[in-house]
This record gives structure tokens, sequence and C-alpha cells, in this order.
């Protein structure tokens, strides 16, 4: 099957397949009978019976036998069953994807989109707010021509290391979003994060060996990486350095999407990686805390980590999400293969 996360399921309005779903779950007054009940084609009784699924919410997916015109509605989505036919009188079902996301989110696709929007930008604000970093900090003069050129340099050095962040969230979305891959997004990011950890060590090492060492992170007294990379807060779990610490983090996310990878059917791989990136992003927050709050300093690379983690747990959530669901279908599909009957029933 391979690591690809699309579920057939979400696919499945676009066809009719062999087979039906379970006896019972019908809506009322079923069967619906079309053309009289004279046969017709699969595909032309299968769009008929989608379009009279889609008038009720209820309704998840459908049962019909083209040799009869019949077809039945149902509130059920899975199991399949009854996937043979009996001397050409052949059952077909067919799922309406629409429906089956509506029934199992409280909140339509849209509004909980909204909500995590609005809640995201109110955190967002809260931290920003709240934060030490602008107590006591004066408002920069523009209008100063020296102040407007200062400015305007620290612009320029923090512009090519933003685009490059935003490319890699691009190609972290594109590849998992459209392109369906677990390893390349989880490596793209992971790989990113264990770079920036790796540079990250490498300024506390300098910054050991010589005070007077000026890293390329530092733009100004506000925006530095030596002034985390240096404070007694640089090594705050397990009196290890929290570079170091990033750098096993990063390597640990790499090595599980690659076990993912080799067995896509191991959910609790999944789930095991999930609850590291939670952790890790945890951390990173805390550590996001100490510096705009005590050290009052914005550390670029720090603050990149921390967006790498934030993706790498949407990212976590979304595929967690996707497979859940494909391997929801997966059991379905092989418990109708194991107790699939030779004679088969509408309801």
């Amino acid at each position: 099957r391979g690591p690809t996360l699309y579920s057939p399921i979400l696919k499945m309005s676009e066809f009719s397949t062999l087979g039906y779903l379970p006896e019972g779950h019908s809506l009322p007054n079923m069967p619906i009978v079309f053309k009289g009940g004279r046969p017709q084609r699969p595909e032309e009784l299968g769009a008929a019976c989608r379009r009279a699924c889609e008038k009720y919410d209820e309704c998840l997916g459908f049962t019909h036998q083209p040799s009869r015109g019949t077809c039945y509605l149902k509130s059920v989505s899975s199991p399949v069953r009854g996937l043979d036919c009996v001397s050409g009188d052949c059952w077909h079902f067919g799922v309406v994807s629409e429906h089956v996301r509506k029934k199992h989110a409280h909140l339509a696709p849209p509004q909980r989109a909204a909500i995590v929007r609005c809640m995201a930008l109110a955190a967002a604000l809260l931290l920003l707010a709240r934060a030490g970093i602008f107590k006591g900090l004066e408002a920069p003069q523009l209008l100063d021509p020296d102040q407007r050129v200062k400015f305007l340099r620290d612009c320029r050095a923090l512009a090519p290391p933003v685009a490059l962040l935003a490319l890699l969230l691009a190609l972290v979305y594109y590849t998992a979003h459209h392109m369906g891959q677990v390893f390349i997004p989880f490596l793209l990011a992971a790989g990113t994060g264990m770079l920036l950890s790796t540079y990250l060590y490498h300024v506390e090492t300098n910054l050991d060996q010589t005070r007077s060492f000026e890293p390329a992170c530092d733009v100004n007294r506000h925006v530095s990486c030596s002034a985390v990379a240096g404070s007694r807060h640089s090594a705050l779990f397990f009196n290890t350095r929290n570079s170091l610490l990033g750098i096993a983090y990063f390597f640990a996310l790499i090595i599980l999407s690659l076990a993912f990878e080799v067995s896509p059917d191991s959910y609790w791989i999944l789930l095991l990686t999930s609850g590291v990136i939670l952790a890790g992003f945890a951390a990173s927050l805390y550590l996001q805390y100490i510096s705009l709050s005590v050290l009052r300093v914005v550390c670029p690379v720090c603050l990149a980590t921390f967006v790498i983690n934030a993706s790498l747990l949407l990212l976590a959530a979304y595929i967690t999400h996707m497979q859940r669901a494909f391997l929801e279908y997966d059991d379905a599909f092989l418990y109708a293969m194991e107790h699939s009957a030779k004679h088969t029933h509408g309801d």
C-alpha cells in the first residue's frame, strides 16, 4: 500500500464499488426504485443514488442493485460486505464524503478553521502584550535619519532567513497535503531544525571560548542569539545545553518518521512521534517565554526553531487524523474480504 495518507473513503463519492453496506441502518421508506425497476448500468444508478443521498444530511452512504434498479440510502458508511456477485446479480455501494465529515465534526470545517485562527491570534497578542521585551522599550524614531538607516539595515539582515523559513513551511505543506507524503515533510522540517540547533551549539561553544565572538544571528541588542546562548538559561533541562537536546530531538524525529515510512501500518509509531513533538513544542514554548519575558531579547534561531516545532505539531495532527481514517477504512475492507457472503442482501 505504501505510506500515502489519502483515504479511499474520501474519494469514494466519485464511483461505486462492488459490495454493500451492512443490513439495516437504512433511511425510512427504502428502497428507492428507479425506472420501474428495470436493469441499469452501475454508474448511472450509482449517480442517481448519490444525488438522492446528498439531499439528506443523515445519509452517509448508499447501496444499490443495478439489475433491479433499486437503491438503499444508509446512515452508515462502513463496513463493506458481500464483495462477490451471484450469477451476475451484483450489489454496489458508495459514500458521500461530505456527509461523513459533517457527522464526525461538531463544527463545520470553515467554522473550526476560523476558531483556530482567532485563538492563535489571541494567544500571540497576549504573549506579545505580556512579553518583558516590550517593557520600558522606547518606540523607534523612524523620522531620525540614523534610526531609519539602522532599522532598514536590520530589516535587510532579517529578510533572507525569514524568506527561507517561509519557503520551508510552504514545502512542508505541499509535500504533506498535496503529495500525501510523511517522510519528506518530516525530513525537511526536522532536518532544518537540527541544522539550526547545530548552529546554536556552534555559537555557544565559541562564546565559551571568547566573549567577543559575534555570530551572524546578532542583529542588534534586542535581536540577538548570543544574549540567549551566553546566558545561564542556555542549559535548562538535565543540565545539558538546549542546543544539544535540540539536535537529539530533531534526529529522533527523523528516525521515527523513517520508521513510519518503512511500516506505514504501525499506528503506535505515529502516536509516539506525536507525543515527542508535543513535548518538544512545550519545551520550545517555555524557552520562548524565557527569551521574551526574562532575557527581554528575541533570538532569531530560537524563534525559527519554535516555528518549525509548531509546524511539526500541526503536521503530526494532520497525519494522525488522515492515517486514522485510512486505517479505519482498511480494517473495514479486510473485514469485508474475510466475511463476504455468497448471497447478499440490500436490507
